[in-house]
């Protein structure tokens, strides 16, 4: 059984004086990946792109419909 793990920070939520605790917190996902590498249990790490790069699937009339940018399906109206 394999499992996936993502860690996201969103953009912008760590101020400039907290750059210390977000240092801690990185050093601390990247001491465990290298815990779960050792161990043979990481198969793959690989940073996402950021949100404005998003492209939002959704379905429309029984398609697959896509929007760009992390953003919710446009409604009807």
């Amino acid at each position: 059984m394999k499992y996936i793990c993502l860690g996201y920070i969103e953009p912008g939520k760590i101020r400039r004086d907290d750059r210390g605790r977000a240092t801690r917190i990185l050093d601390e996902c990247f001491e465990y990946n290298d815990h779960l590498r050792v161990n043979g249990h990481l198969v793959a790490e690989v940073p996402l792109q950021p949100p404005e790069t998003a492209l939002t699937l959704y379905w429309k009339d029984g398609k697959v419909a896509t929007t760009d940018g992390p953003m919710l399906k446009p409604r009807n109206r």
